[in-house]
């Protein structure tokens, strides 16, 4: 259970939980309302399985075992089943001073990593720390570390601290790509993660300019531009297997005269084909019929990524 809740942050904004695709829908009574929708290969399952040793699909179950089996005698890993990747472990990796289990480390002890005398830890120095413990288990995790953004580090408690790093690619975002990583008592207790190493062409083929119009063409004339196209990376399924693809798209936000919708498109920056659109606008109920769902929709467009910015 602790391990599904300290992911939340996480797996809960990957792409991937956008649950089922909604059917077109239209407002009733305004014959102008735009559909809603989500292409299928933007609906990815976010179920969680627990490793299963030499058994298990994944490519790099061996890496992960040898891993799990250096982590402490409680470690365990969780696997996207639908994903072939990595989705988090639980374990018990002495990474900084402190009264963890097992944990016999001292300052002095982190001048060869850190490369310098270390009088008192700062959060940039742990989150150097961690950043090194990824590079070298990358291999496990299933994780590009150059594709591991730059970590924000809260410390929840005196002896807690929790590191969050956006998954970006040469400066773009990964839509729902991301880490996290908890340190109690001086040990690495959980490895959250959703991202898969990201292996395309980062080169527009279409313009901006060329998605906004195909937009319009589905949203009216009117519709004006809110946020400017900016390139993300989408992952999106494999139709052939349980692995994870991307693709490079055009996120922005579109308003219309008339209309309290903000939709949020995503447009491919291969072909310019719109891939979805969904008003993300919150719709409180005042008593009358409300124009839209009261709630924001289940299958909402997730964020960039958790810690991005």
């Amino acid at each position: 259970m602790r391990f599904f809740l300290a992911c939340a942050g996480v797996a809960a904004l990957c792409i991937g939980c956008l649950g089922h695709p909604q059917a077109p829908k239209d407002v009733p009574g305004d014959p102008t309302s735009p559909k809603e929708f989500v292409r299928d290969e933007l609906v990815i399952s976010a179920r969680i399985d627990p490793f299963a040793g030499p058994a298990d699909p994944l490519e790099n179950r061996a890496a992960l075992a040898d891993f799990l089996r250096r982590s402490g005698p409680s470690a365990r890993g969780y696997v996207y089943a639908d994903r072939g990747t990595v989705a988090g472990t639980i374990v018990r990796i002495p990474l900084i001073p402190g009264d963890g289990q097992g944990n016999d480390l001292k300052l002095s002890d982190l001048y060869q990593p850190l490369q310098r005398s270390v009088l008192f830890l700062t959060d940039g120095d742990v989150a150097e720390l961690t950043r090194q413990l990824l590079q070298r288990e990358s291999r496990a995790l299933g994780i590009d570390p150059a594709q591991v953004g730059r970590f924000q580090v809260q410390r929840m408690s005196q002896s807690l601290y929790r590191l969050n790093a956006p998954q970006l690619v040469e400066g773009i975002p990964v839509r729902g790509g991301g880490l996290t990583v908890e340190i109690s008592h001086g040990n690495v207790v959980l490895l959250g993660i959703s991202m898969a190493p990201v292996r395309i062409s980062l080169v527009p083929h279409v313009s901006p300019a060329e998605v906004v119009d195909n937009a319009r063409s589905c949203l009216g004339k009117g519709a004006q531009v809110s946020r400017k196209p900016r390139l993300e990376i989408a992952p999106v399924r494999n139709p052939t297997a349980p692995a994870i693809n991307h693709q490079l798209v055009y996120v922005f936000v579109v308003t219309r005269p008339g209309d309290v919708g903000t939709y949020q498109v995503i447009a491919s920056a291969v072909t310019g084909d719109l891939l979805a659109i969904q008003d993300t606008a919150r719709y409180a109920f005042d008593g009358g019929p409300p124009r839209r769902p009261m709630t924001r929709r289940t299958a909402r467009i997730s964020p960039a990524a958790p810690g991005a910015g």
